[in-house]
C-alpha cells in the first residue's frame, strides 16, 4: 500500500470534524522516561510548503505548518533532537514520556526558505532525508550552501537514496533476479550514505524509505551499509521495542488535516487517559 493511501485510510478511519486547535490538555508529568515501556516518539515526516497555490497531500502551506509548530508549543510537546532519538533507541539515554522528531524528505528548496525559518524562531531541531540526485539539483532542489547554513541551526542529515525509486521501480528491479536486484539496493543504500557522510561531515546512521516502500531483503544490506534506524510512512508512535528497520512515521498530508491531530495526541503516563493532539487549519 502506499504513503498515501495509509495516511488516507487513517485519516477516513478516524472520523473527526473538529475545525479548531484544541484547547491545552492537562500538563503530562515531565518526568523522564527511562527507556522502558513509558516513553513514546511521534515522528512527523513533511515534505514540501508553499502558500503559492493550492495544499496537496506532498505540499502544505507555510501557514498551516507554523500553525502546527505553535501547536506542538502550546501542547508543551518536547521536539527532540536526532541524536536523542538514536541515543534513547539504543537504550542509552532517557526520553520524557511524550516527544516529537521532525522529518522532512527529498531536498525542496522550500525547505530553507519556508520551513527553516519557522524551525529555527520555534527553536525546533530537525532532521531532513536527502536523496543524492536531487541535492544541488536545480530548480526547486536545496543547495550545498543552504544545507550547511541549516546544520548550523539544529539541522541533522538522514539518507532517502540515490535516485529516489519509487515502489513500481523497486519492484522491477528485484524480477531481474537476486544478484542484479542487491546490486541496485546497494547503489541506493551505500552509495547515498558515502555521498552525504563526505560532503556534509556527519555520519550518516538513519534512512527514510522512498515512497515508504521496504520488504525485509533490504534489511541486511542497509545493516551491511552502516544504517541503524529505518523510517517507514506507516503511522504509529515509536516505542522502545519498535523494529529499527521499520519504524513508524506520520506523514503530515497538506490537505488534510486529522493526521497532525493523530500525531500529536498521546496516552498519558498511566495509560489510562488520552492527552488530545490539535487540529490546525489554514
Amino acid at each position: 500500500m502506499s504513503f498515501l493511501r495509509l495516511s488516507l485510510s487513517l485519516f477516513l478511519l478516524c472520523g473527526i470534524t473538529s475545525a479548531q486547535v484544541l484547547p491545552n490538555p492537562a500538563p503530562v508529568s515531565e518526568g523522564n522516561g527511562t527507556g522502558g515501556e513509558q516513553a513514546r516518539v511521534s515522528v512527523l515526516g513533511y515534505h514540501e510548503f508553499s502558500d503559492q497555490g493550492s495544499a496537496t497531500a506532498m505540499r502544505i502551506p507555510t501557514s498551516k505548518f507554523r500553525k502546527q509548530m505553535q501547536a506542538i508549543k502550546d501542547l508543551e510537546i518536547p521536539v527532540i533532537t536526532m541524536e536523542q532519538f538514536l541515543h534513547w533507541k539504543r537504550g542509552e539515554g532517557k526520553l520524557p514520556p511524550r516527544s516529537i522528531l521532525i522529518t522532512i524528505d527529498d531536498g525542496w528548496k522550500s525547505t530553507y526558505t519556508d520551513a527553516f525559518p519557522v524551525l529555527k524562531e520555534m527553536g525546533f531541531p530537525f532532521t531532513v532525508y536527502l536523496y543524492k540526485n536531487y541535492v544541488d539539483g536545480g530548480g526547486k532542489a536545496l543547495t550545498t550552501a543552504m544545507i550547511e547554513e541549516m546544520q548550523q541551526h539544529g539541522c541533522t542529515i538522514g539518507s532517502h537514496s540515490v535516485s529516489h525509486p519509487f515502489p513500481a521501480q523497486v519492484k522491477k528491479q528485484a524480477k531481474k533476479g537476486q544478484d542484479i536486484y542487491d546490486d541496485f539496493l546497494r547503489k541506493e543504500f551505500v552509495e547515498s550514505k558515502t555521498f552525504l557522510d563526505k560532503k556534509f561531515e556527519q555520519s550518516v546512521t538513519t534512512y527514510a524509505y522512498p515512497g515508504g516502500y521496504f520488504e525485509e531483503a533490504m534489511f541486511p544490506i542497509a545493516d551491511e551499509a552502516g544504517y541503524e534506524f529505518l523510517f517507514t510512512v506507516q503511522p504509529g508512535k515509536v516505542r522502545p521495542d519498535s523494529p529499527d528497520e521499520k519504524l513508524p512515521r506520520y506523514i503530515i498530508l497538506g490537505n488534510h488535516d486529522h493526521i497532525f491531530r493523530l500525531a500529536t495526541t498521546f496516552r498519558d503516563p498511566s495509560g489510562r487517559a488520552v492527552v488530545e493532539g490539535a487540529i490546525v487549519q489554514s
